[in-house]
């Protein structure tokens, strides 16, 4: 049996965990949904939650399909804390995202969203690395130009790696070695190529990264190259990845030559 929970069970709530604030510059609600859905968490509790912290930290940031971005209730937020909206396009690409993502909603949906955002407070974007059914080689380029595309609106872009969750469709394709989590070059590949086509700031912190369900290299050299790719999120510096080698850089880098040639060959 499901039941209502009220707003005032929910604030009781967010007040335990307020408890553990420690005057940290920013904070994250998580929600596991739309913090702007109001069947989620109503407007009034929306409200709430954002007059309290903007009283106590300087940034807020909340998640949000595009569907639930109102430019009326985002003013109101606006007022009561410095919010930022972030939203998961994954791609910009309409197939990825009804066929490898099942997303539910088209690229023309987040801009629809982005543009309100942008002209009221700041917007971060999720992009998702290779979703099922892209190679390696389609996965980076397809990060990129989402990249490209969101670029133009966000202040920042989190790379998000697929990982291997249990239960779920992915996995069935992993465990049949139809799928393999992007390799860490690949992140590196993406971070540095984005950087070159938008301002915004550029940031990955791979889930399950050096282990088979997260992306990976292999293994001798992904503690280096995670210790890389988190430099470069805090300093957005490129000059982090140079001199980064290993040996398997070059099993990479024949699998996108490879990848490349079957292409053309089916094309």
């Amino acid at each position: 049996m499901i039941e209502n929970v009220s707003d005032k069970n929910f604030f009781f709530q967010f007040s335990e965990a307020m408890k553990k604030f420690n005057d940290q510059k920013i904070v994250k609600i998580f929600t596991s949904g739309s913090f702007l859905d109001k069947t989620e968490i109503s407007e009034k509790l929306q409200e709430k939650i954002c007059e309290t912290l903007g009283k106590k930290t300087k940034k807020v940031i909340v998640e949000s399909r595009p569907e639930f971005v109102n430019k009326e209730k985002i003013k109101k937020l606006s007022k009561l804390c410095n919010i930022e909206i972030a939203v998961g396009l994954e791609s910009a690409n309409d197939d990825v995202l009804k066929y490898s993502i099942n997303k539910g909603f088209r690229l023309k949906d987040y801009i629809k969203a982005a543009e309100i955002i942008k002209n009221i407070c700041s917007l971060k974007t999720y992009i998702l690395l290779k979703p099922p059914f892209l190679t390696e080689e389609e996965g980076i380029k397809d990060a990129i130009n989402t990249a490209r595309i969101a670029g133009k609106y966000s202040s920042a872009i989190s790379f998000n790696p697929v990982n291997i969750q249990s239960n779920t469709f992915t996995e069935f394709l992993w465990r049949r070695n139809e799928y393999r989590t992007p390799w860490l070059w690949s992140v590196i590949e993406v971070l540095k190529e984005s950087k070159k086509l938008t301002n915004a700031r550029l940031m990955s912190s791979p889930t399950g990264g050096g282990t088979r369900r997260g992306a990976h290299n292999c293994g001798k050299c992904d503690k280096k190259i995670l210790g890389a790719i988190q430099d470069f999120s805090l300093t957005q510096n490129p000059s982090v990845f140079d001199n980064l080698y290993c040996e398997c850089k070059e099993e990479w880098l024949d699998l996108l030559e490879i990848e490349g040639f079957m292409q053309t060959c089916h094309s």
